[in-house]
C-alpha cells in the first residue's frame, strides 16, 4: 500500500511533468523509456483517472511552468511514525534525480540537473525532498535513523561509498517539542516590541497561539499556529484600515463633476494612496508575525532535552515544527490515527476542522488538503468507514466530491494493518479542483 500511494501521488506528479521518465510503467501511454530500464517504476499507477495529462503551474510572476526541479519537489507525512512512506519515496526521488541527469538540456527538462552527479543524490533527497511530523519522539528518532540507513544503502546502489553521504539534519519534527507552558507563552507575547501592537492585539495573539499549543501533544500536525496568527493579524489590518479610513469606498461623483478630468485624477491619486497605506499595514503585520513566530520557535528549541536527539538537532528540538507546518508541499501521504478525539481537544477541532471533526483520520485528510499545493496530491491509508457512514457525509460531499476531488480509491478490506480489525481503503485526492 505504501508503493500504491506513493506511485499515485509522487510518481503521478513526476510523470505529468516528464512523460518520458524511466519511472513510467509499461502501460503508460506516453512512456518513451525502454521497457527494460532498471530501478523503480511506478507500476501501481492507476490509469484513466480523468485528469489532464501534463502538469502546468503558474509561477509568482504569472508565467506557465511545465515542470519543477527534482530538488524543489516536496513530500510530507504529517503522521510519519517511523517514515515508511518516506523510505519508499526516497527510491522514487532517486529515479527523478537520475532522470534529470540523463535528460538535462533536452526539451521539457531543465538545462542543468538538480545535483552534479549520482553521489550527491542521497543527501539531496533528505535535505530537500522528504518531510515528516509525529507526536512520538521515539518514532521520529527511528525514522531519522531509517532515512540515514536508506541513504547509505542508496549510495552503495549508485556505486558510491556510504561515507560520501554526509547528512547534517533531517526534515523531521516532534510535535510535542513545542511545549512552553501558558505563563511563559504569555510572557513571550507580551514581551515583544512594545512599539507595535495594542494590548488587545497581544491578548488576541496569545489566545490564538495558546489555543493551538496547549494540546500539541494530542493534535500533532493538526495545530494551526501560523494560520491562527495570520488570521488575528489580518483582522488587525482590517480594523486599523477602517479606523484610518483607508478602506472607505469613494461615493460616486455627480455627472457634472466627472466632466472635469482633474476630478478623476484626484480620485485615482486618493485610491492609490489608500492602497499604499493598506499595503504598509499588511507589511507591518507580516513583520510582527515573523518576529513572533521566530521568538516562539527559539524559545521552544531552548527548552527541549538534548538527550532526545539521535540523528540531528532539528529532529528533537521542535524548532522545525512551525516551519514544516507553515509551508505547502507537492505531495502529502499518510496513515493517520483513527478514532474519536480526546475531550480536551474536541472544541479546537470543531473550530478549525468543522467538516471533519467526527474522526481523527478525517481531520488529517482535511489538514492534508490545506498543506498540499494546488497542483499536488494527497494520499491516505484510512478506515473505509467514510464511504457510507452518515458522520462522514461532509467529508464526502464537500471535500472528496468538490474541493479536493477523489481520483483513486482502493477498497482493501481487512488484514492490511497489523493488529487492526477495521476495513481499510487507500485514497488519492487532487490538491484542488480542476
Amino acid at each position: 500500500m505504501v508503493k500504491a500511494l506513493v506511485d499515485n501521488t509522487l510518481g503521478r506528479l513526476w510523470l505529468q511533468m516528464h512523460p518520458d521518465s524511466a519511472l513510467a510503467p509499461a502501460w503508460f501511454a506516453s512512456a518513451e523509456a525502454p521497457a527494460d530500464q532498471p530501478g523503480i517504476r511506478a507500476d501501481y499507477l492507476a490509469p484513466r483517472t480523468g485528469e489532464r495529462i501534463r502538469y502546468v503551474r503558474l509561477t509568482e510572476a504569472g508565467e506557465a511552468q511545465g515542470f519543477k526541479m527534482a530538488r524543489d519537489i516536496t513530500l510530507l507525512d504529517p503522521a510519519c511514525g517511523t517514515m515508511h512512506f518516506g523510505q519508499y519515496a526516497m527510491g522514487v526521488f532517486r529515479r527523478m534525480y537520475l532522470d534529470e541527469i540523463e535528460h538535462a538540456g533536452q526539451p521539457g527538462w531543465p538545462s542543468e540537473p538538480s545535483v552534479k552527479g549520482p553521489r550527491d543524490i542521497p543527501a539531496a533527497i533528505i535535505a530537500n525532498n522528504v518531510f515528516g511530523v509525529d507526536i512520538d519522539p521515539r518514532a521520529v528518532q527511528i525514522a531519522s535513523l531509517s532515512l540515514l540507513l536508506t541513504a547509505k544503502e542508496m549510495a552503495l546502489e549508485l556505486g558510491c561509498s556510504p561515507l560520501d553521504v554526509r547528512i547534517l539534519s533531517a526534515n523531521l519534527a516532534v510535535a510535542n517539542a513545542v511545549n512552553l507552558g501558558e505563563e511563559r507563552l504569555r510572557e513571550l507575547v507580551e514581551g515583544l516590541d512594545g512599539d507595535f501592537g495594542s494590548l488587545g492585539l497581544r491578548q488576541s495573539l496569545f489566545a490564538a497561539i495558546w489555543d493551538n499549543l496547549r494540546d500539541v501533544g494530542e493534535l500533532g500536525s493538526l495545530v494551526q499556529v501560523r494560520e491562527s496568527v495570520s488570521r488575528v493579524l489580518g483582522e488587525w489590518v482590517a480594523e486599523r484600515a477602517r479606523a484610518e479610513g483607508v478602506t472607505l469606498l469613494m461615493p460616486p461623483r455627480p455627472a457634472e463633476q466627472t466632466a472635469f478630468g482633474f476630478i478623476e485624477e484626484i480620485d485615482r491619486e486618493t485610491a492609490s494612496q489608500f492602497e499604499l497605506e493598506h499595503s504598509l499595514l499588511e507589511q507591518q503585520a507580516r513583520q510582527f508575525e515573523r518576529q513572533l513566530l521566530g521568538a516562539l520557535e527559539a524559545s521552544a528549541s531552548d527548552d527541549h532535552d538534548a538527550g532526545a536527539r539521535i540523528f540531528a538537532e532539528d529532529t528533537a528540538r521542535g524548532l522545525h515544527l512551525l516551519q514544516l507546518l507553515s509551508r505547502s508541499y507537492d505531495v502529502v501521504v499518510m496513515n493517520p490515527p483513527y478514532g474519536s478525539f480526546v475531550p480536551t481537544v474536541k472544541k479546537f477541532v470543531r473550530k478549525h476542522y468543522p467538516l471533519t471533526a467526527n474522526n481523527i483520520y478525517a481531520a488529517f485528510i482535511d489538514r492534508g488538503t490545506q498543506l498540499v499545493e494546488r497542483e499536488g496530491y494527497v494520499g491516505a491509508l484510512v478506515s473505509s468507514s467514510f464511504v457510507n457512514l452518515k458522520t462522514f457525509e461532509q467529508l464526502r460531499t464537500e471535500i472528496l466530491l468538490k474541493r479536493n476531488p477523489l481520483i483513486v480509491m482502493l477498497d482493501l478490506g481487512v488484514g492490511i494493518l497489523d493488529d487492526a480489525t477495521v476495513e481499510t481503503a487507500a485514497m488519492v485526492l487532487r490538491g484542488a479542483a480542476q
